[in-house]
């Protein structure tokens, strides 16, 4: 029998491959099957490819980018790039079904981009011929992690009601774009009121953001030592951004090179959660689009496992929901101040989204991914 995808997410998404971006590049993508066999031949391969811990062989990068990258960035072996390659900007996460999402840190998703076509219409194609037996039986590992976890959650008590988390958390994630209302999010989490119905409630005395900003900074701007760029800017530049004691550096990153600082400031200095009405409107849609994949609640699953049964599936799933919106505000303001305004407006809300959706479908899951 035919697997069963869900595409509802691509609805109304198109999707154009932008020459000079590259961005899909700046990853070291997992190889599968046959894959190696069919790059073995390139002059780059042997000397870049490595064993991850879990078994897997995966291209490494050479400098921010994949070695098999050009100076155009353009890929080198593009007719045997592995299934990774071809994916994106599709995120195939398996679970309890087989979703597909939109990696929005691809500025090819915009709206209006030259030549696009249905991003519906291409996933369709491209996930077709990446689920194979291999994959398909993948999934089927996958979905029984899901359904093992709520036997676990049920033996200690906790409803693992994952497919309800979305929709009785949405109305109030406008309330997370508010630093001092999110802050008693985190408050509330911290003091132990992890039932649904209090994540869930009218956050109607706002906490202290300075109590959580800080920290909450160095795990959203954590460095990566391999030097990788989260999202593009203006003119197809690869961007980052490093938190380190009370300052947070953003910095454009070249494939091969040193990286240009972009801005630098004190966390005290960033305007977080000053935003006009278009950016807290963009926002607000992306957190909704986001909180209800499969792979948040995935996420949430994963640290109620990793937590020993000790939190509840809410909680967990606030905690998801509000480092999605904190990480939004750092990452709008940083682009703020780098655009030397005051407040972030929706040019600034579309970069904080590329960024922390490539974070977010970095998140570790009870699923898999294609």
């Amino acid at each position: 029998m035919a697997a069963v995808v869900d595409y509802r997410e691509l609805a109304g998404a198109t999707f154009a491959c932008l020459e000079g971006c590259g961005l899909c590049c700046a990853t070291a993508p997992r190889l599968v099957e046959d894959e190696p066999r069919k790059l073995a031949g390139h002059a780059a391969y042997g000397r870049h490819v490595r064993r991850r811990s879990d078994g897997t062989v995966a291209l490494a990068l050479s400098g921010s980018a994949c070695a098999m990258l050009d100076g155009a960035r353009a890929c080198s072996a593009y007719e045997a790039r592995p299934t990774a390659c071809r994916l994106f900007p599709f995120h195939v996460h398996l679970g309890p079904r087989i979703q597909v999402s939109l990696h929005r840190g691809c500025p090819g998703v915009a709206p209006g981009a030259a030549g696009a076509s249905s991003a519906t219409d291409l996933a369709k194609r491209v996930v077709a011929q990446a689920l194979t037996p291999a994959a398909l039986a993948e999934a089927d590992r996958a979905a029984l992690n899901f359904r093992e976890f709520a036997r676990r959650a049920a033996v200690v008590g906790w409803e693992a009601s994952l497919a309800d988390l979305a929709p009785a958390f949405a109305p109030v994630l406008p309330d997370l774009l508010d630093p001092g209302r999110l802050a008693e999010m985190y408050a509330r989490l911290a003091s132990g009121e992890a039932g649904l119905e209090e994540a869930t409630a009218a956050l109607d005395e706002p906490g202290d953001p300075a109590a959580f900003l800080a920290d909450l900074a160095l795990e959203t701007f954590q460095e990566d030592p391999e030097g990788r760029p989260t999202h593009v800017a203006d003119g197809f530049a690869w961007r980052a951004a490093v938190a380190a004691d009370d300052r947070v550096t953003l910095f454009d990153v070249p494939a091969r090179g040193e990286p240009r600082i972009v801005a630098e400031t004190r966390l005290g200095n960033l305007p977080v959660g000053a935003l006009d009405d278009g950016a807290r409107e963009a926002l607000a849609r992306y957190l909704a689009i986001a909180l209800a994949r499969d792979h948040a609640a995935g996420a949430a699953a994963r640290l109620v496992d990793r937590m020993g049964y000790e939190v509840t599936v809410p909680a967990a799933y606030a905690r998801v929901a509000a480092d999605t919106a904190g990480g939004l505000l750092l990452r709008a303001a940083l682009e703020a101040k780098a655009a030397g305004r005051a407040v972030a407006t929706a040019r600034e809300a579309d970069l904080a989204i590329r960024a922390q959706d490539m974070a977010f479908l970095s998140l570790p899951t009870i699923g898999a991914v294609l």
